[in-house]
């Protein structure tokens, strides 16, 4: 059954002027994906509308909407309990359970956009050791095309499987650093871009003790 979310999917498709087949390519699905997400029969992942977004230049809240409840004392940030990235081996995600945390302002960095969406994620593995441990949680600043800064640790999904590192943009190549040492450097380059899409930069993190 059609609902709010697969209307506004159908309605950009059709404004972007894209087949059902073209846009299953492009996000990296068939086409029979889309047709049941188009007719409400299950609903995206993250990930996959990260990439619709990313690629066409939609913000993220065309399809999640706004919180209403942002004040200057609190914000609502989405919690992804069960999405992880790899701070080693890839990091898949197992499902895109949410909660909204009301989280006090003056816990946050206060160089936080309220422009821009956020949401928290948890870590798993070594790879960004000692700055970033196992499960740390990460406060994302989604992508929206900017401009990447050099160095600065980002979200990103290569070959549908999210990982945290460090990322240098040089002309059609991505460079890709673990803090960890034991941990090789990655240089994308040409079509092996094409299945690379930052999700966002790491904006800040918090650790339990």
């Amino acid at each position: 059954m059609e609902n709010e979310l697969s209307y506004k999917l159908k309605n950009k498709r059709k404004e972007l002027k894209l087949s059902q087949e073209e846009l299953a390519k492009i996000i990296g699905v068939d086409q029979k994906t889309i047709s049941h997400w188009e007719n409400g029969i299950n609903e995206p992942q993250l990930n996959k509308l990260r990439i619709f977004c990313d690629n066409f230049k939609v913000p993220m809240s065309y399809f999640t909407g706004e919180n209403p409840k942002q004040t200057e004392d609190v914000m609502y940030i989405d919690y992804y309990s069960d999405v992880y990235a790899s701070c080693g081996p890839g990091g898949l995600i197992a499902s895109e359970n949410k909660e909204s945390l009301a989280i006090p302002t003056e816990l946050l960095p206060t160089k936080l956009k309220r422009d821009k969406n956020y949401s928290i994620i948890r870590t798993r593995g070594d790879s960004m050791a000692p700055e970033i441990q196992d499960g740390d949680l990460l406060l994302i600043e989604h992508y929206t095309g900017e401009q990447i800064i050099d160095n600065s640790v980002y979200l990103f999904m290569y070959e549908n499987e999210i990982f945290v590192k460090r990322l240098s943009k040089n002309i059609n190549e991505m460079i890709i650093t673990s803090d960890n040492k034991n941990y090789r450097q990655i240089v994308l380059r040409n079509e092996e871009l094409e299945n690379f899409h930052i999700i966002g930069k790491v904006f800040g993190f918090a650790r339990k003790y």
